[in-house]
């Protein structure tokens, strides 16, 4: 039986890494490294066989302690006049006690 939470709160790209574009950038890099002897794919050339923007392999790790601080920041910046704290009063609409912003943490980052 699997876990029903994740074991570290990290969060990633949100599904557009994928081990097969990986995979296909490899098997691409490997058929012209096999297909001719003199060729090398050094430096910069590698670019040249298969496009970087491909692969994406973003991810950040945000713990329980940096959500609740994140919380008290806005908190502190929704009184400021005007567009500064416009989007910490925002924030602080959609969650109004610390317990909402604690349950919207824990469904993007534990959960599976």
């Amino acid at each position: 039986m699997s876990r029903s939470r994740k074991k570290h709160p990290i969060t990633q790209d949100g599904g557009r890494s994928k081990k097969s574009d990986r995979t296909v950038a490899n098997r691409k890099v490997r058929r012209i490294l096999n297909g001719d002897p003199e060729a090398s794919l050094s430096h910069r050339k590698y670019k040249r066989a298969y496009c970087s923007y491909d692969i994406c392999d973003m991810w950040s790790y945000w713990s329980k302690a940096e959500a609740i601080a994140e919380y008290e920041k806005h908190q502190k910046r929704s009184a400021l006049p005007g567009r500064d704290g416009e989007l910490s009063r925002w924030i602080l609409r959609e969650y109004p006690t610390l317990k909402s912003w604690l349950i919207s943490w824990y469904k993007e980052v534990m959960r599976k």
